[in-house]
């Protein structure tokens, strides 16, 4: 399965989400089936026979977002990254000395590989054993799974300055002793059983496979009394489509989009 269509495949129960259309990449090709829009939407966003982007308006967000923190944006591909911004009132949260974001590139082995994690705390910190926690730490691994996907088909940064592909990314902590991951809904639940902070419902949001727009100042998220909507984006085509989506992310974590607009002009084209 592509990791750019992992949203469906990473939730339940994380995620109770509407049927996704798939939109065609560059160079031609219709949509599939018809994504259903409880609130209905302010652009069609469908792609033409021969592949033009006619996707217009703005998703719906029903009211003001704000921007509680913004995420930097990767020099080259323009993701979000989460940086100290995200990670470490995460890792805060969880009372955890480290957490950090780290890639799983295109090898077998994704312990220790480039490019160099995103961090917040120090490895290790309150361990007893020191040198084994970081032992662990250097050689924990996921064996491939990841938590979330990389926004377009490619992490091209990552495959410009290092010349691997980068498959997707997970969480590495230690807490004491303990060496973890969060690589799985699973994972994500035990360590963060609730979404009662922004950050973590960006968290849970990639974790089902959506770009949250965190590096927009001018607003990405509103909590409300049952959860938070968050403006995101969704299948990033061959970095030049992508689907603009408003997602309502309850406090369990399930999620459901409540506008979508189909077929926009990506930027980072």
């Amino acid at each position: 399965m592509p990791l750019h269509r992992l949203r469906s495949a990473v939730v339940a129960p994380l995620v109770a989400i509407v049927a996704v259309a798939s939109a065609a990449g560059c160079g031609g090709g219709s949509s599939g089936a018809a994504e259903q829009r409880p609130n209905g939407g302010s652009g069609d966003g469908s792609l033409d026979g021969e592949g033009t982007l006619d996707g217009e308006g703005t998703p719906d967000a029903a009211g003001a977002l704000l921007a509680p923190f913004t995420c930097s944006a990767d020099p080259i591909q323009h993701e979000p990254r989460p940086a100290s911004a995200v990670l470490e009132p995460l890792r805060l949260a969880a009372d955890l000395d480290v957490l950090e974001e780290r890639a799983v590139v295109d090898t077998t082995e994704d312990a220790g590989a480039e490019p160099a994690p995103e961090r917040a705390g120090t490895p290790c910190a309150t361990a007893t054993d020191r040198a084994a926690c970081e032992a662990g730490f250097a050689a924990l691994s996921t064996g491939g799974e990841v938590l979330r996907p990389p926004f377009d088909e490619a992490d091209f940064s990552a495959k410009y300055l290092f010349g691997r592909e980068v498959r997707g990314y997970f969480l590495a902590y230690t807490k004491g002793d303990t060496v973890g991951k969060v690589s799985n809904p699973t994972e994500l639940r035990a360590l963060f059983p609730s979404v009662d902070t922004p950050e973590k419902a960006l968290l849970y949001a990639n974790a089902a496979g959506y770009r949250v727009e965190c590096h927009t100042a001018s607003g990405w998220i509103r909590e409300e009394t049952d959860g938070f909507i968050l403006l995101a984006s969704r299948d990033h085509h061959k970095r030049c489509s992508r689907a603009d989506v408003v997602l309502w992310l309850r406090r369990d974590g399930a999620i459901q989009e409540r506008d979508a607009i189909e077929g926009r002009r990506d930027p980072c084209t």
